[in-house]
């Protein structure tokens, strides 16, 4: 027999209380007579896992066979990773985007058909390293910037013709290890410029700690 805990989450008198309680309890006894007997249609039950997923319990208690789109959106709006817990099947435009809202990172699970400008826009304002995870074709200035600051070590997935010295300067200034990815001379040189007298210490201790006192840049990096 299916148990939850979250019925005890939900106390008091009020309206949407008790209504809530009425919900959960309902959905329990259908997923409980379908265990027993199976004689309820499985779009209930769909219905019956949504309900007690959206009022919290746990995703991964929900059997895989009834983790479909209509459950499974709850699910990652719990958690963003479940994403990868998720059939194929259920992996849904809609359900891949509340994914990446939670956790941003989670655009690297998703198909690359549903990688689009706002699918990985909303990734990279929860988290700007999924910049690595976005397809070349979609990544602006603007795009990179946010990332960026989102995240300054997305500044090595920027294209390098869109590294510009401001960009690769307010990374620097928040994680001086972000050196290694600003290639040129005079682009070298305008952030070390820019910068504050213990940020410029903070760079030349971890070049010389790796050995990167004039990183090359890779092939079609130049």
């Amino acid at each position: 027999m299916f148990t939850t805990h979250i019925i005890k989450n939900i106390q008091g008198t009020h309206p949407e209380a008790r209504r809530k309680a009425k919900r959960i309890r309902s959905a329990l006894d259908y997923i409980n007579v379908y265990q027993l007997n199976g004689q309820i249609e499985r779009e209930r039950i769909y219905r019956a896992y949504a309900v007690l997923v959206e009022y919290g319990e746990d995703y991964l208690n929900v059997p895989v066979t009834f983790r479909n789109e209509d459950v499974a959106i709850w699910g990652v709006r719990q958690k963003g990773y479940y994403l990868r817990e998720t059939p194929v099947e259920a992996k849904t435009y809609d359900v891949c985007l509340a994914a990446v809202r939670t956790e941003g990172q989670m655009l690297q699970e998703v198909p690359k058909t549903l990688r689009d400008l706002p699918m990985c826009w909303a990734a990279i304002e929860n988290d700007g390293w999924a910049l690595n995870f976005t397809p070349e074709h979609l990544k602006t200035e603007t795009l990179c910037k946010v990332a960026v600051d989102n995240c300054a070590a997305a500044l090595k997935a920027v294209p390098t013709n869109l590294r510009t010295g401001e960009l690769c300067l307010g990374a620097v200034q928040r994680d001086p290890n972000q050196m290694v990815c600003v290639f040129g001379k005079e682009k070298r040189a305008f952030v070390l410029r820019h910068l504050t007298e213990r940020q410029r210490q903070s760079v030349q201790f971890i070049q010389n700690r790796i050995g990167h006192n004039n990183p090359k840049p890779k092939m079609g990096q130049r």
